[in-house]
């Protein structure tokens, strides 16, 4: 399939082990590592286009572990080289791998298109919601009672960016959509049109958590003004960037490409020398010629040895962008994390003020003979986890009044 996506660029890419210059600003490098019997273990594909505007590399890393399933990576990085704003876009690779090779994510199946849900795949649905070992995230999309072709659009627009970032469904009918919410519970559910975003470690028996899982109405999604939807697929994405590889992809190790081609270089430089001490009786002119032959192969190694400095220098200053770029983000999340600690310290502070406060008005009333009213006999009604219960609440509020 990756053959296929090169010679779709390229017309034709070869694929065996080294470095290759497709083109003068494109390098296509392949490296494949190999079990103790032979049999091929990994196989790591990069290309590399250096364009006037940005440096974009896309890599494809794919292992076969022993006694696992197979499991493959695409990563695309864009260097900007400060010319023009780029907006970088997932390579089309990744969805004809998905097309390809149908991957798992846990209990989940990742597809092109929305998996139809009806009353009956209901528990299976939650069960993959639920799944410990899912590692992305799960798009769930409630059909709306009445046909919209502004909603299917859209959705099928919103599902093919999601493709291999997340797995998807959706709920057929109104059947399924009320099945979904007993099975899972009202935080967690969702209404007809709607799309939810099911992050991992979903509990359904926890309120507080439905929040975490982004609902998007069905009436944003068919607003022609409206284009939040678009969002859906970026934080999907954003999502599945930052899951941890499978350990299989995590620990695989290539042998270095760059020394091989130096240990050649060496030996064939060892071979042009010996084949010239070896005529040192011939005639003059069978001695020129085999130091003729000993100058072309040099001056071939030296031509390769010089390229791979340049390329070994170009590698180094990507690497040098990327850690620092690593850097920054590492800033940005540890200043987002204290900044959070310390709203969370605040909150804190206030609960335990409250509390305190709380203590001592029950004193104060103990001490009045009011034993009665220093008893909370109904629990306090907790903050809305869902719109549903937001809405429910007002509909309550409004009737009372």
């Amino acid at each position: 399939m990756t053959g296929q996506w090169l010679n779709g660029k390229f017309k034709s890419a070869p694929l065996e082990t080294g470095t290759h210059f497709l083109q003068d600003h494109v390098v296509l490098t392949s490296q494949a590592s190999y079990h103790e019997d032979g049999a091929e273990h990994g196989l790591r594909i990069q290309l590399r286009e250096d364009n006037p505007e940005a440096t974009w590399r896309v890599t494809v890393t794919a292992v076969t572990p022993p006694a696992a399933e197979q499991a493959v990576c695409v990563s695309l990085e864009c260097f900007d080289n400060g010319i023009t704003v780029l907006r970088p876009a997932r390579p089309a690779l990744v969805e004809q791998l998905v097309q390809a090779l149908h991957p798992r994510d846990g209990l989940a199946r990742l597809t092109l298109n929305a998996q139809a849900v009806t009353v009956d795949g209901v528990e299976a649905l939650v069960d993959i919601l639920c799944d410990p070992d899912r590692r992305l995230p799960v798009v769930v999309a409630a059909r709306p009672l009445q046909p919209d072709p502004v909603w299917s659009q859209r959705l099928k627009t919103m599902m093919t960016k999601c493709a291999g970032d997340a797995s998807l469904y959706l709920l057929e009918d109104a059947a399924a959509v009320d099945a979904f919410r007993r099975t899972i519970g009202a935080h967690h559910g969702v209404r007809p049109g709607s799309v939810r975003t099911f992050l991992r470690e979903v509990d359904p028996a926890w309120p507080a958590d439905g929040p975490r899982h982004r609902l998007l109405s069905g009436a944003r999604i068919s607003t022609q003004t409206d284009s939040v939807y678009t969002l859906v697929a970026r934080e999907v994405q954003r999502h599945a960037r930052g899951a941890e590889l499978p350990e299989a992809l995590r620990t695989l190790v290539f042998p270095d490409v760059q020394q091989r081609k130096q240990d050649e270089r060496r030996a064939a430089q060892t071979a042009a020398r010996t084949q010239v001490q070896a005529v040192p009786a011939l005639a003059l002119e069978k001695e020129l010629a085999a130091l003729k032959d000993e100058v072309s192969v040099l001056t071939q190694l030296l031509t390769e040895g010089d390229r791979d400095l340049s390329e070994a220098r170009r590698d180094a200053a990507l690497a040098e962008r990327t850690v620092q770029l690593l850097r920054e983000n590492l800033r940005t999340t540890s200043k987002q994390f204290e900044e959070e600690m310390e709203a969370h310290l605040l909150t804190l502070e206030d609960v335990e003020r409250a509390q305190a406060e709380a203590r001592i008005l029950r004193s104060r009333l103990h001490g009045q003979g009011r034993h009665d009213e220093t008893v909370v006999l109904e629990p306090t009604q907790a903050q809305p986890a869902s719109f549903e219960e937001l809405v429910s609440g007002a509909t309550s509020w409004s009737t009372s009044c």
